[in-house]
């Protein structure tokens, strides 16, 4: 505990160090801050140097320079630059917890709260170590903790927003949504522009479906903190509003049912979950096969799985799927040819081949990417020259099915595996989405044709989710750890491995769809609502499938018959002639809205609980 003379002794520090900094004739915190707007680190760097010179028992230069040099992505210096404030002046709190800041976003929550410990040691009533340590026991998992620690804070200071957005956000972790909407109220009722507070809230409040209210508090969010990885969030739709934790027994490969309401997941051993009932099973294969990286076909009715032949080398296979029967039917099955992975192309008359190899003239040739047509299994191969990463596989499909997004190796480094997007036909460079030297793989595209979603492997072991947009820009760098990652039908939410089961993140965030679309009934019809929230002209289409309860389209579809223009900040209503009566009762009805571009949104309407 510091004593009257300490206390004393560190003001009488901190004073001289004030007048030592101004007796050249520079007022530095003032200079320093205007280069930080300017993005001047060279002026920063020299001038904090000279500050830190003139007042060497200031902790302020150092922390100035470690704040600037983190921002530019100079962690190792940053550290340096925190560690030198806290020598410069060992009686201050705020230099540990800049460390502590910077373990935490660095994924170090230990050390962090280490840190925020020392700190509230040094100053037992510092807010900014007590809510410190509240976001770095969150981070570890400790929720529990977390929460008493952000419940103190509120006790210390009950008029900081900080403290109840930290409170907040321990309710939200802690899934008490209604107290953590309370909290997050409170903090905006203190600070209106409280950061935390409104994505807290704006998040909240979308996952209640309050859509309207929620992008008023994105939009105020983003106006306030344009860049991060929040903004970036926000921005792609891309915060997670609620995570669905499958049985243990649900692992490996998932894979949507192509009206979302089932996962197949496993390897080797097939299986299957119902997400409205949960219930789950395993699928008997006719011959006992074991299969592996399967994918559902688009009209419900087929799988295409791997299997390895007798020579060893592995082929995807066409079964047929009887889901109320739990069962996959081999026996007319004839392999598609040697690949590793086989995925349906979106229309369903495809087979997009990874990793493939054909036999012409007794000789084996490797052709890495080709699509196989099953009307007649053709093959096109789909060119590609980079002597560097000669080697592609996992690859998959863009919703409009012109492009495939995959991984590229070469052999002097197998483990360093980076993702590209190509056209069918390779006429257009393609284009690499990742520059991390590390393996990239599993990589899969959101039905609007802006996400793509991969596992990336961990210095430690292990692998974490990552987001991409397909054009390469934006990114959240860790979503969470986990392998195999799936979007569902509708884009909203991500399927993915873990070792306690598949784990389903269900997404919001304002989105950057060209276009949106919302189902309505009316008087036991189903209409369906596009708008336009761009600020040009589009052309728009529709396209409607009928699912039973096993996942299987019933009927052909439907589709508008002509494109409408959908001028800027205008919604357009159709029709949807939903089948009625026969022998099988429609369960969901899947509504696919697109522009003039193949990009848009789809809606799954639970018909059977919407028409009653």
């Amino acid at each position: 505990m510091m004593t009257k003379d300490t206390i004393s002794g560190l003001r009488l520090v901190l004073a001289f160090s004030v007048l030592a900094a101004r007796a050249v004739g520079v007022d530095y915190a003032a200079t320093v801050a205007e280069a930080q707007k300017r993005g001047d680190l060279g002026t920063v760097n020299r001038l904090c140097n000279e500050w830190a010179a003139a007042a060497p028992g200031d902790e302020r230069p150092r922390i100035a320079l470690g704040r600037a040099l983190t921002r530019a992505g100079m962690v190792d210096r940053a550290l340096e630059q925190f560690e030198l404030a806290c020598e410069a002046n060992p009686l201050s709190a705020a230099p540990r917890c800049e460390l502590g800041m910077l373990f935490l976003e660095e994924g170090l929550p230990d050390e962090a709260i280490k840190e925020f410990a020392q700190a509230s040691r040094l100053q037992a009533s510092f807010l900014p170590a007590m809510l410190g340590m509240v976001k770095a026991l969150l981070a570890k998992g400790d929720v529990a903790r977390a929460l008493d620690a952000a419940q103190q804070a509120v006790a210390s200071a009950s008029k900081d927003a900080g403290a109840h957005s930290a409170l907040g956000e321990c309710y939200w972790t802690a899934g008490k949504g209604a107290e953590a909407e309370s909290s997050f109220a409170k903090a905006l009722s203190l600070d209106a522009d409280d950061l935390d507070a409104l994505f807290g809230q704006a998040r909240a409040l979308q996952l209640k479906g309050q859509e309207a209210k929620a992008e008023e508090l994105w939009q105020r969010f983003m106006e306030r903190e344009p860049a991060g990885t929040r903004a970036s969030m926000v921005r792609n739709g891309w915060v997670i509003l609620s995570l669905d934790q499958l049985p243990k027994g649900c692992r490996k490969c998932p894979v949507w049912s192509p009206d979302g309401r089932h996962i197949m997941y496993g390897y080797e051993r097939l299986g299957v979950i119902d997400l409205r009932t949960r219930a789950h099973r395993g699928l008997k294969v006719t011959g006992g096969r074991k299969l592996f990286f399967h994918d559902w076909s688009p009209d419900g009715r087929s799988v295409v799985a791997q299997i390895r032949m007798p020579e060893g080398r592995p082929n995807p296979c066409l079964f047929d799927l009887r889901l109320s029967e739990g069962a996959l039917d081999g026996d007319k099955f004839e392999p598609l040819g040697e690949a590793a992975f086989g995925r349906f192309s979106p229309d369903g008359t495809g087979i997009l081949m990874s990793a493939g190899a054909s036999v012409r003239g007794g000789h084996r040739a490797s052709y890495g990417l080709g699509v196989i047509q099953l009307s007649d299994r053709g093959l096109q191969s789909i060119p590609w020259k980079n002597a560097q990463r000669p080697g592609r596989n996992q690859a998959n499909w863009t919703p409009d099915g012109l492009r495939v997004v995959f991984h590229a190796h070469g052999p002097g480094a197998p483990k360093d595996r980076q993702l590209y997007v190509s056209t069918l036909d390779g006429e257009e460079p393609p284009l690499r989405l990742t520059d991390n030297s590390v393996m990239n793989v599993g990589p899969c595209v959101s039905v609007d044709g802006v996400s793509v979603a991969y596992a990336a492997a961990l210095g430690g072991g292990g692998t974490a989710i990552h987001l991409v947009r397909i054009d390469g820009t934006g990114g959240v760098p860790h979503l969470a750890s986990g392998d195999r990652p799936a979007w569902s039908p509708d884009g909203r939410r991500l399927a993915y491995d873990t070792p306690r089961g598949i784990a389903v993140v269900c997404f919001g965030g304002l989105g950057v769809s060209p276009v949106t679309v919302h189902a309505e009934a009316k008087a036991g019809a189903l209409f369906v609502v596009a708008a336009n929230p761009t600020e040009m002209d589009q052309q728009i289409s529709f396209r409607w499938e009928a699912f039973g309860d096993d996942s299987v389209r019933i009927g052909p579809g439907g589709e508008s018959e002509n494109t409408a223009v959908l001028k800027a900040g205008e919604r357009v209503e159709w029709p949807v002639d939903v089948p009625t009566g026969g022998d099988v009762a429609v369960s969901t009805v899947k509504i696919a809205v697109r522009n003039q571009n193949g990009v848009g949104a789809v809606e799954l309407v639970d018909w059977a609980a919407l028409s009653q």
